[in-house]
């Protein structure tokens, strides 16, 4: 006899090596999350946005922390989203984190504790936390018990701005200059300089440019509703709890709004959604990789926003990447045709070829004239 199907909550229940198929398991962990309380018309259509982070945050961090070192299978999802909430409401640190954690659940296995904590952070932030079960590929952060998750991730991010701010050309008016023109996007890096496109969902890892066995690659965080929903949870938790004004305070600084509304602005640059060829290029890429739709909803950037003293923290990966998509030449007929990076190049070079193919075709045919002529005779 089959069971019955799960309610909502009753989904979370479920322990992570048994996490649950049906549709009523996203439409719980939503709102634990994001704080979204949604009717069922409106679910639908936000289900299709969120398809991303559950695909690729979601569902493969519950996925990895039921492996490696200090594995957590029997833990619930409600357990997991209960440590997300404390995170959200208020400051804590990563050690009184777990002192509630262990509380709650009576957990006494250190690892394990600490790989829940940072399991709940990884479906809150999308960083690659270090666990004492091993971490995904890329950057990583290390939690330390003494800071809250704000730290964390403010020092991440610095760590990642620093290298790259040292680099920057200091001089203001050099930098405003540099203009990111229409061309460059992400759609003519793979066309034009032959990039790899790697699509991460690792936020340190943005537009990080890597040179590996003579290929190009580019990582691209493209999770645009995690930092949708980062600016506006605030207000819902807020709005849920008006008494606690240190709400403000705890959670707007999880995720710095400027760092939030610059990495849009990098999507923005190397996605523009009115570019049509670009447009259907991405939603060729959607359903294979599971990519967020939420990407060609950002707005077209003004041409003053597209200068390289816009992006405080991108600028230093940006200006690489304008680099190695300037200098690479274009190999083979099709590259040179399609490379319109420098029109008064393109026009000289088919030109040019055109002359050649010409003087070529008329000398042969007046060899073959010649050739008859002299058979006639």
């Amino acid at each position: 006899m089959a069971s019955a199907p799960l309610t909502t909550q009753a989904s979370l229940r479920c322990i992570l090596r048994k996490t649950s198929t049906t549709s009523a398991f996203p439409r719980a962990v939503i709102p634990e999350i994001w704080n979204h309380d949604l009717a069922a018309d409106e679910y639908q259509e936000y289900h299709k946005l969120c398809e991303s982070y559950f695909a690729h945050i979601y569902q493969d961090l519950s996925t990895a922390a039921c492996s490696g070192d200090s594995q957590i299978p029997d833990f619930t999802h409600e357990q997991i989203l209960e440590i997300v909430r404390t995170l959200k409401s208020q400051p804590c640190t990563k050690l009184e984190a777990a002192q509630s954690f262990q509380r709650s659940t009576g957990c006494t296995d250190a690892g394990r504790i600490d790989r829940a904590i940072n399991l709940a952070s990884g479906f809150l932030v999308p960083l690659n936390f270090k666990s004492v079960g091993g971490a995904r590929r890329g950057a990583v952060v290390s939690w330390e018990n003494d800071d809250c998750l704000a730290q964390t991730v403010t020092k991440g991010v610095m760590m990642m701005a620093n290298g790259l701010l040292a680099s920057q050309n200091s001089c203001a008016s050099c930098n405003s200059v540099w203009t990111f023109s229409k061309s460059f996007n992400a759609r003519q890096l793979t066309r034009l300089a032959g990039f790899d496109i790697i699509w991460t969902s690792n936020l340190l890892d943005h537009l990080l440019v890597q040179d590996e066995d003579e290929k190009l690659k580019v990582h691209v965080f493209h999770h645009v509703k995690v930092l949708e929903n980062h600016l506006t949870i605030k207000k819902s938790v807020l709005d849920g709890n008006p008494k606690e004004q240190n709400l403000t305070r705890a959670h707007s600084s999880i995720i710095s709004p400027e760092l939030i509304l610059e990495t849009m602005d990098t999507l923005a640059l190397m996605i523009p959604r009115t570019d049509r060829r670009v447009r259907k290029w991405y939603r060729q890429l959607q359903r294979p990789y599971v990519l967020d739709p939420s990407v060609l909803s950002l707005e077209y950037l003004r041409s003053e926003d597209r200068r390289i003293d816009h992006f405080v923290f991108w600028g230093g990966r940006l200006r690489k990447l304008k680099r190695a998509f300037d200098d690479h030449e274009p190999h083979g007929p099709l590259q040179w045709w399609r490379d319109d990076r420098k029109p008064v190049q393109w026009w000289t070079f088919w030109i040019a070829a055109l002359v050649l193919a010409l003087t070529i075709i008329f000398g042969f045919i007046q060899s073959v004239t010649a050739i008859l002529q002299l058979m006639k005779s």
